[in-house]
């Protein structure tokens, strides 16, 4: 079924919010799904205050919100091919920001004026440190991998088995000669399990 404002006989505002710290879903996008899991209609919040508001017929709608502070950095599915297993992935080239996402449903009869919160849970992590202790002081480089890392998230908020990555980076030499540690901020998507690391 199509939505237009010919047949709509329900309203559904959205309003959407983080936890802990709103004003990082700088922008939210929130797809709407029929009770055939067809989706009917994307809102895009850019103003975390400002709700989005659509107009539905009578039903049962299943909403997957996907916001954060910068979602150009993401394959995002469109409305004609997505489907609940859509995958969000990294764009080639770009850095990981925070993500954040909110499964939600809301039922609506004739004349319904409604109002729906979702508060997105964060899907990411930030990897800020990671240290070496009691390293030979002959040791001219350490290289550490972590693996292996999700590497992509499904519109339904669950992550994608089938997709993974490694994440390495070089250590510096601290003063003390022996300590080699980096600072990367690195923001990934959780491991796949206990992560593997590798030490060079």
């Amino acid at each position: 079924s199509t939505v237009n404002e010919e047949n709509s006989t329900a309203t559904l505002t959205i309003s959407t919010r983080g936890v802990g710290d709103p004003e990082e879903v700088a922008e939210a996008w929130i797809y709407i799904f029929n009770e055939a899991d067809k989706c009917v209609t994307k809102l895009t919040i850019d103003d975390p205050n400002l709700p989005a508001t659509t107009s539905l017929k009578a039903g049962t709608y299943t909403l997957y919100a996907v916001g954060g502070a910068d979602l150009s950095r993401y394959t995002l599915p469109i409305i004609s091919t997505a489907t609940p297993t859509s995958l969000i992935t990294l764009v080639s080239g770009k850095v990981m920001e925070d993500l954040v996402m909110k499964t939600g449903s809301a039922t609506l009869e004739d004349g319904d004026e409604k109002n729906l919160t979702l508060t997105l849970e964060r899907k990411v992590f930030s990897l800020d440190k990671i240290e070496l202790k009691s390293i030979p002081t002959d040791v001219t480089k350490v290289e550490v991998t972590l693996s292996s890392f999700y590497s992509a998230i499904k519109l339904d908020g669950t992550y994608d088995a089938t997709s993974s990555t490694d994440y390495t980076v070089n250590l510096i030499k601290q003063e003390d000669g022996t300590t080699w540690s980096a600072l990367p901020t690195e923001i990934l998507f959780p491991s796949k399990g206990v992560p593997t690391i590798t030490i060079i």
